[in-house]
């Protein structure tokens, strides 16, 4: 069985619970194996109730066949603008440091970067996006520069919505979601040598809150807009 490789660099913050994406997988630990596909720890929890997030859903659950995921993603990344390395919590140290350690080849490598959710609330002027995605941009080129070639990029979901978002809806973070996934979106139509997708992230949410039965997995959500009690 050919093997697949799925690399996670980056992290979406929901303000709904902590981890989107990321599993507590150690750089240095258990590496990712047919029979154990993220590597470490052993079990199987990542999201705010306790149980499997997205990462393990599409490593072991919704693919057809043996995708191993290293997934370097740490609650409270953000894209430092100073492109500096040394906390787990920038996308830089994902890539540039944590990376490294990892064997892959090319053409069965998929590497998914979902990151703003940080930066968009932590950022009260859209003009700060212009250093962010320069940094960006050159991860991106880091990553392509050897060897990288299958991209899916990540929007930010709908923050305004989070339980969040309602209680500080006079916040100035709350006009820059847009900003942000039009560059987002920009960045994903940039390379031509290069396999680039975009995930709708926005889209996908708002539609599950302004329906929750559209999709099997999300017909039994009750409450769209509150906090979820096990993440409280």
């Amino acid at each position: 069985m050919e093997r697949k490789y799925c690399l996670l660099i980056g992290i979406s913050i929901f303000a709904v619970c902590d981890f989107w994406s990321g599993t507590g997988f150690n750089a240095t630990g258990q590496q990712p194996t047919p029979d154990l596909p993220w590597g470490n720890p052993l079990k199987a929890d990542g999201s705010g109730t306790g149980g499997p997030n997205w990462v393990h859903y599409i490593t072991n659950t919704y693919n057809d066949s043996l995708v191993l995921t290293y997934n370097y993603a740490a609650g409270g990344a953000y894209i430092d603008p100073e492109g500096r390395t040394g906390e787990h919590q920038k996308l830089q140290q994902q890539i540039l440091v944590d990376f490294t350690q990892t064997q892959w080849t090319a053409d069965t490598s998929l590497f998914l970067i979902w990151a703003g959710v940080n930066d968009v609330i932590e950022t009260s002027d859209e003009r700060e996006f212009e250093e962010k995605f320069k940094e960006l941009r050159k991860l991106l080129d880091h990553l392509h520069n050897i060897g990288a070639r299958n991209f899916l990029l990540f929007n930010t979901a709908p923050l305004d919505r989070s339980p969040r978002g309602y209680a500080e809806a006079n916040k100035s973070w709350i006009h820059q979601i847009q900003p942000w996934n039009e560059n987002i979106t920009h960045v994903a139509k940039l390379d031509k040598d290069a396999s680039m997708f975009l995930f709708d992230t926005h889209k996908l949410f708002g539609n599950v809150m302004d329906d929750p039965s559209i999709l099997e997995e999300s017909a039994g959500f009750k409450n769209v807009t509150g906090f979820c009690p096990s993440c409280e």
